[in-house]
């Protein structure tokens, strides 16, 4: 995903914004922008070509805009923006979003709104204390002291400003979670937030 003015484009920002519809049996190359279903990565976009021997689908992403929260409502997208980038990791590899739901069962709503809640608390707690140990680890570190001015300072491919706003993304969530667990406000409706992270939002009440 790509960022031009006050729109966001799928696709390869190198290629035109482009991106591609694969048929069932081949195998997806880049799962960033390679998919079997349009709407698995677009739903404003222009099919562009359709290659007679292979079957893949050429589709141009048109651009959203970044005020359409209705657009980050939906499951799929979230569910898209917060793993794609992880997609090019071989281990554990990319999960669509439709097995994603067959394999926790979420999609036969076997599960009260209360439990997700308490989970999804449990787990960005499990997130917030593994970035402050990682954090902790890094500003020890012999190699960051040598280079305390720089907030950018990266250690494998996570620079500290992203540590750092992981936490905080993590601590608002769990306690924004917390609060409508508890019933504080029931019918409101949440807003994502990505102005800490591109992936990643906060959520707001």
């Amino acid at each position: 995903m790509g960022a031009m003015s006050k729109k966001f484009y799928h696709g390869d920002p190198d290629r035109d914004n482009y991106f591609w519809v694969y048929p069932k049996d081949k195998q997806l190359i880049t799962h960033r922008w390679d998919a079997y279903k349009v709407s698995d990565i677009c739903d404003n976009c222009t099919l562009v070509d359709k290659n007679s021997e292979s079957g893949i689908e050429t589709y141009e992403c048109n651009g959203h805009d970044n005020n359409d929260s209705n657009y980050f409502l939906r499951d799929e997208i979230r569910y898209r923006h917060r793993f794609l980038p992880f997609a090019n990791l071989c281990a554990p590899p990319y999960m669509p979003h439709t097995d994603f739901l067959h394999i926790q069962h979420l999609s036969d709503n076997r599960y009260t709104a209360s439990e997700l809640y308490q989970d999804a608390i449990n787990n960005f707690s499990q997130a917030k204390t593994y970035f402050e140990n990682y954090l902790n680890r890094i500003t020890t570190s012999k190699q960051y002291q040598q280079q305390t001015l720089n907030r950018t300072f990266t250690i494998g491919i996570t620079s500290l400003i992203d540590v750092e706003s992981y936490i905080r993304i993590a601590k608002t969530n769990g306690i924004v979670l917390k609060l409508l667990l508890s019933g504080h406000k029931p019918d409101v409706k949440i807003d994502f937030d990505f102005s800490l992270h591109a992936h990643y939002p906060t959520l707001k009440l």
